[in-house]
């Protein structure tokens, strides 16, 4: 059994454990003529849709635009499905950077949404794809790595956490090996991200707009009070964060 073999079957499992009794359809976004993969890795249960970036020019611009077409198009389709997985399949950073800017900017993923991104590059390049963008680091997403340095046939499954005791990380949540099959090492392929902020710094921003925000100041002490204000201080403790507001001046600022 091939590499690509392996990570067919591995994708083709994963979407049925995502998928559960739940009609839910699959996007595949593939980067040049590569579409026929998405064909390989098992049949959602409400269907299919392939969304193909072709290699015209390999550069970050020319792929960021077709892709913020492409993300235009699957996002009116994302809005009319039950519920949605999208796959993204690639090699190439800089696609994969690419639809982590334009799903973001698109407004792609739901707060459902499910994310596999199917790759084969070297673990710290996995590592760092994870921690430097926002799609990726803060929404369900999962990477399904074959590492094709490796001298085993071998996938390995990462998410990355923004909250844990030991601050941002990113974990091997399961593996995948010709001897073991699927092998979980963590509870959930895809971990609860905001269950508990452990102390985190969060910052946001906000308006003097009685009764909800008050902002009261006292020469050089500033404090607040109000509705909104007294609900997120009860979020704060029940998700352990503490937070700060930042300067803002018109409704431009706080959005």
């Amino acid at each position: 059994m091939g590499l690509f073999e392996v990570t067919a079957s591995v994708v083709a499992n994963l979407l049925d454990i995502i998928s559960g009794n739940k009609k839910c359809a699959t996007f595949y976004f593939t980067y040049g003529n590569t579409s026929h993969i998405a064909f390989k890795m098992g049949n959602a249960k409400a269907g299919v849709a392939v969304f193909e970036v072709g290699v015209n020019d390999q550069t970050v611009n020319v792929t960021q635009a077709q892709l913020s077409r492409v993300v235009a198009q699957a996002r009116q389709v994302r809005q009319m499905s039950w519920c949605v997985t999208v796959v993204v399949v690639s090699d190439d950073p800089t696609f994969l950077t690419a639809f982590a800017d334009e799903s973001l900017t698109g407004r792609l993923l739901a707060q459902s949404t499910k994310v596999l991104v199917v790759t084969r590059l070297i673990r710290q390049d996995v590592l760092d794809l994870l921690a430097a963008h926002w799609t990726f680091s803060m929404n369900d997403v999962l990477v399904i790595n074959s590492d094709s340095s490796s001298p085993t046939i071998r996938c390995d499954m990462y998410v990355h956490l923004p909250y844990s005791p030991e601050g941002a990380r990113v974990e091997r949540v399961a593996f995948w090996t010709l001897t073991q099959g699927l092998h979980r090492t963590a509870a959930n392929l895809f971990p609860n991200k905001y269950a508990n902020f452990h102390g985190a710094l969060v910052k946001g921003t906000a308006l003097n707009f009685e009764p909800y925000w008050i902002t009261s100041v006292n020469g050089n002490t500033t404090s607040y009070s109000g509705i909104d204000y007294n609900l997120l201080v009860t979020f704060s403790e029940a998700l352990n964060f503490t937070f700060i507001t930042l300067p803002s001046h018109t409704w431009n600022d706080v959005c």
